[in-house]
């Protein structure tokens, strides 16, 4: 028992310093004074059928890592025969991920705070088990990235747009509303606590282009 839990927090340690390196390699890249996003975007499926090219767009400024949602991955698996925009998505994030683009990459399984309890919800209320799976990869990465990030000049001091370590980027408008679901609403607090932005696709766009303008980087 003492053996398995030290292996348990062997492997948490080091998915850790996997993410801080992640991370320090994101903000070793950036020019002194430039601004930096958080340094965790998550998109969406929406965000990836409806707005690609500013997902696109986002990926070639090379100021953030963009995480791609297991969830995300099985929703456009799941429309990838209906959908056109959906079959354009998967192509593009084939692309990039065989190309080996620094800048994103796919969650992986154990970067999640949910413990895989709501996945009969799956079946009985997708939209919910969707946004509880979202919002536990994001909690993870941002519980995860705050511990290091603290003293970093970049990520404290203020209400700034740039404060926070973790933006989940969306294209659905029913992501934004308050949701009807209390385990919901508390699962969403508690990661907007934790450093975690919701933004749609065009509020996100507008927030760095403003902040990269005032920088002269616009």
């Amino acid at each position: 028992k003492d053996a398995e839990s030290r292996r348990n927090q062997l492997m948490r340690d080091m998915a850790q310093l996997r993410l801080q390196a992640e991370v320090s390699e994101l903000e070793g890249s950036l020019r002194a004074g430039e601004p930096v996003f958080p340094p965790y975007v998550l998109v969406d499926d929406a965000a990836l059928c409806q707005h690609l090219a500013r997902v696109r767009e986002l990926v070639a400024t090379a100021r953030c890592i963009l995480v791609i949602p297991l969830a995300v991955v099985d929703s456009l698996d799941m429309h990838k025969k209906d959908s056109p925009k959906a079959r354009e998505a998967i192509r593009w994030l084939e692309t990039q991920l065989r190309k080996g683009n620094r800048y994103i990459r796919a969650q992986k399984p154990k970067e999640t705070k949910t413990n895989g309890q709501h996945s009969v919800l799956k079946k009985r209320n997708r939209d919910t088990w969707y946004i509880l799976e979202l919002l536990g990869c994001a909690r993870y990465l941002a519980q995860q990235t705050g511990t290091f990030t603290g003293g970093n000049q970049s990520h404290t001091g203020g209400n700034s747009a740039q404060n926070n370590v973790v933006a989940v980027v969306t294209g659905h408008q029913w992501l934004m509303a308050p949701p009807l679901h209390p385990a919901l609403q508390q699962v969403k607090a508690a990661a907007e606590q934790e450093g975690v932005t919701i933004d749609t696709v065009q509020d996100f766009g507008r927030k760095w282009k403003s902040i990269l303008q005032q920088q002269g980087n616009g």
